[in-house]
Order: structure tokens, then C-alpha cells, then sequence
């Protein structure tokens, strides 16, 4: 009989989550026929305006009639097609070209009337048109840099805890808030980003769409969550000081969970399409990233202290969302589609979110209780026994020397 508890379900979920959807993937494939369609020579363009480009077109075999396609684009503003008329014959290759005016972005799209060939409703190219390859240059440079911050940002915290045997001072909620939000993050990149059977559903409800995650966004969220994981394991064994996850808490992590197991369920009983599902999860992080930070804040002002929470998580964090946002107003200005930023408040209102919070803490740490050197464990017996039972609040004048805390714990005074 094997046992399923809070440590190995999310595990569980994103396993079969995988698995189902790949192996729909395989029975869609065993039943496919090759039909004729066309090929083309390349699907993505990013080109700079005023620059002209070409692309191959041809059947996927040989036809006995000649097949007429039409080729226009969805946005005539930035790129139009020049012979936007073909007709294929057999296993001819025509080249197409297609010249840009303005920075934007579009998609080629491709229709013919033979009733003999199949839909090309599907069959796009897409093309970005930017004002200058310096400035992706550097959004790519930028983007990057807060992928490398954000990777680390998770180290600190953990490395702090190593060092001190101790927990205390880090938030248990907003850690179990942050393992079921990357959890979430990552069935929903991984099902979007690997499996195509979702991804064809995606893109059935938006045609000429684009994948919106990529390998960065998987490795990233599947980085976090076993980061999480190591960290769940230091509040296992380090001193803890009487903390306990909140009522709240468990009501949330609980429910996502309880969530996330039904609408599996449902799923594998096709009452679901998985793009709803793993689109679920996208939903639970959103949530997630609402209220994972206030459980650290009030901690932080409960105990008038950031000792045991490290600052340089919250000065990475703060770094990678800054870049992430100057990324998103670069590719704006690049391609002259604002409505990336505007058009999606939400994207934005929660890197802005996230932002706030670490201004927040930054304040706490440097502000408001730069004077506090320790602050006691919550007033439980291990506190009392180890003689932690004592607690300074910040004052105006010099702080008073403990001496009855041991040097290696971290967190009483430096040693002479």
C-alpha cells in the first residue's frame, strides 16, 4: 500500500500530469495520416524595419493539380507580402517575399480553396519588426541577468539556515506559499512547454498564437520548487523556536491541493481538456503571489527584527523584477506594441506587486529594525532550557550586550 502525503503529492501530480499527456500525445499521433499540405522554409522572422526577407514555399508531396494559396498579413502596417498570390505545381519551390514598414508584430497567414488539400488555417509565420538590433541586444542581455538573479535569489536563505542550525526568523507560511506556487508554475510551463497534444489545444483556441513559455521559464520553476523542497527539509531538523504553520495557511495549501486533485480527476475523465487544467495552476500561483510575502512582513514586525531572514533574497528578488519590468518596457519600445504592458495589467501589476513587498522588506532591514541585534524565539520551553527567553526591542540609545547566547548560533553578538 503506498502512502500519500503532503511531501510526495505534488511530486504525484506533476508525474502523471506528464504522463497522461503524453501518452494522449502518442495515441493522436498512432492515428494520423499524412495529407498534402506545404512546407515552409522557416516559421519566425525577427527582422529590423526597412529590411526585406524571403522565405521557401512547397507542397509536402507530389500533387497531381496545380494548388492556388493565397498569402496576406495580418498586419499590412508592418510587413506585406509582394507576390501574395502562388500557384504550386508538383514538387515546385516558390520563394516568397515579404518587406517591412513599420515596428511591430504580425503573422503570414495562408489559405487556398483546393478542397483536395488540407486546411492551412493552422500553417502561419510570424514575424517581429524591430526598431533596433542594439536595443534586443540588450533585452536579451537583461534578460538573462534576472534569470541568473532570480535562480539565485534562493541560495541566501537557504545558506543562512545551514549556517545557523536555525529557522527561526523565516516565515514557515510564506515558505509552504512558495512551494505550492512553483509547484503550480511549474506543471503549467512544463504541460505547455513539452507536451504537444496541449500545446495543439492552446493553439486551437488561439491560431497564430505563440507558446508563451520557454526552456528558461521551465528550468526556473522546476529550480524553485526543488529549492523549496530543501528548505521544507531545514525546518524538519534546524531549531524552529515554536513556530507552526497558521490555520490559515493550512486551509490555503490544503485547498490548492484538494483543487488540484479533482480537477486531475475530472480531467482524466474528459470532463476537462488538459489546457484547462494546467491553465488551473496558473491560476493558483496568480493567487499565491498575492499573499505569499504578508506572512514574512508581519513576522518581521512582530518580532521588530529580520534576523534569520536573509536580505539578499529580497535584494536579488529585487533585482531580477526590476530588470524583468525594464525588459518588458525595451521590448515594448522595440516593436512599438505598448499593449504587451497596458494590455496585460495583470502581468505587470504583479511584477509592480512583488516589488513593493521588497521595498517593504528592504525598509524593515535597514530602516526600521537596523538596531535590533536579536530578538527572541517565540516564549516556548527549548527557548526557556537554552536561555533565548530574552527580547530587545529597538531603542534610541546603544543596545545592551547579550551574553548568554552562544556565538555559533548566529545570532547573538560577535565575538571579541
Amino acid at each position: 500500500m503506498i502512502l500519500i502525503n503532503s511531501s510526495t503529492l505534488p511530486i504525484i501530480l506533476l508525474i502523471t500530469t506528464i504522463q497522461f499527456g503524453l501518452n494522449s500525445c502518442q495515441q493522436l499521433q498512432t492515428n494520423e495520416t499524412i495529407d498534402v499540405g506545404v512546407i515552409l522554409s522557416e516559421d519566425t522572422f525577427n527582422v529590423v524595419v526597412g529590411v526585406d526577407f524571403n522565405f521557401n514555399i512547397s507542397l509536402n508531396r507530389t500533387h497531381p493539380h496545380p494548388v492556388e494559396i493565397d498569402i496576406k498579413s495580418s498586419v499590412s502596417e508592418v510587413a506585406r507580402v509582394e507576390n501574395s498570390s502562388i500557384t504550386l505545381i508538383g514538387d515546385e519551390t516558390i520563394t516568397v517575399t515579404v518587406d517591412t514598414f513599420n515596428p511591430g508584430k504580425c503573422v503570414i497567414k495562408f489559405h487556398t480553396t483546393s478542397t483536395d488539400i488540407i486546411n492551412l488555417n493552422e500553417t502561419f509565420i510570424h514575424v517581429s519588426v524591430m526598431e533596433s538590433n542594439a536595443v534586443s541586444w540588450i533585452s536579451v542581455i537583461v534578460g538573462w541577468v534576472y534569470f541568473v538573479a532570480w535562480t539565485v535569489s534562493f541560495y541566501p536563505q537557504m545558506y543562512l539556515n545551514f549556517k545557523r542550525k536555525s529557522v527561526v526568523g523565516m516565515s514557515f507560511d510564506a515558505q509552504a506559499y512558495n512551494l505550492v506556487g512553483f509547484f503550480a508554475y511549474s506543471v503549467y510551463n512544463v504541460g505547455l512547454y513539452a507536451i504537444p497534444f496541449i500545446q495543439r489545444q492552446y493553439l486551437k483556441d488561439d491560431p497564430g498564437g505563440i507558446i508563451p513559455v520557454r526552456l528558461n521559464d521551465v528550468v526556473f520553476g522546476l529550480h524553485a520548487f526543488t529549492i523549496m523542497f530543501f528548505i521544507v527539509g531545514q525546518i524538519a531538523i534546524y531549531e524552529r523556536g515554536g513556530q507552526r504553520l497558521s490555520k490559515f495557511c493550512i486551509v490555503i495549501v490544503g485547498s490548492s491541493w484538494i483543487f488540484s486533485l479533482i480537477s486531475l480527476i475530472l480531467t482524466l475523465f474528459g470532463v476537462l481538456l488538459w489546457i484547462n487544467y494546467i491553465t488551473y495552476f496558473s491560476y493558483i500561483k496568480l493567487a499565491v503571489t498575492l499573499i505569499k510575502y504578508l506572512p514574512q512582513v508581519y513576522l518581521n514586525y512582530r518580532r521588530k527584527s529580520t534576523v534569520g531572514y536573509s536580505i539578499y533574497n529580497v535584494l536579488l528578488d529585487f533585482t531580477g523584477g526590476s530588470l524583468s519590468i525594464f525588459q518588458m518596457i525595451l521590448l515594448s519600445y522595440n516593436f512599438d506594441d505598448w499593449q504587451s504592458i497596458f494590455g496585460d495589467l495583470t502581468k505587470f501589476a504583479l511584477g509592480a506587486f512583488s516589488l513593493c513587498f521588497d521595498i517593504i522588506f528592504m525598509f524593515q532591514h535597514y530602516v526600521f529594525y537596523r538596531r535590533s541585534r536579536y530578538v527572541a524565539n517565540d516564549d516556548t520551553e527549548s527557548d526557556k532550557l537554552l536561555g533565548r527567553g530574552l527580547e530587545i526591542h529597538n531603542t534610541e540609545g546603544n543596545l545592551p550586550i547579550i551574553s548568554n547566547i552562544p556565538n555559533d548560533t548566529g545570532v547573538g553578538p560577535p565575538p571579541n
